[in-house]
């Protein structure tokens, strides 16, 4: 079975950045896929999981802009770098804007 059946929530890949803020301020990162629930970025500086983490995401498409919140639950040890961020506090304004891109019509 492809590993995208096992997944809760199906993952879209879009073309978006994003501001990462942990311990430091991480921009412009490459916004792998993301879902309802999770997000994978390739970052260049790794961040331990269990690190809560404040997203801006840009869709480049339209500019619009979400802010969640989320944490760091995996990290790859090897280049390039990509962690796995499951979202933790996401307001109905984003989780609107975010089911534009999910659930396209």
């Amino acid at each position: 079975m492809p590993p995208s059946e096992h997944r809760k929530q199906p993952r879209v890949r879009i073309s978006g950045l994003e501001a990462l803020t942990g311990k430091a301020v991480l921009q412009d990162h490459e916004l792998l896929a993301l879902s309802r629930s999770s997000l994978c970025v390739q970052v260049c500086q790794r961040e331990r999981p269990g690190v809560v983490v404040e997203l801006q995401i840009t869709f480049l498409e339209s500019d619009e802009t979400v802010a969640v919140t989320g944490k760091v639950v995996w990290v790859t040890d090897i280049p390039p770098l990509r962690v796995g961020i499951q979202l933790v506090d996401v307001d109905l304004a984003a989780a609107t804007v975010l089911a534009k891109y999910l659930d396209p019509e």
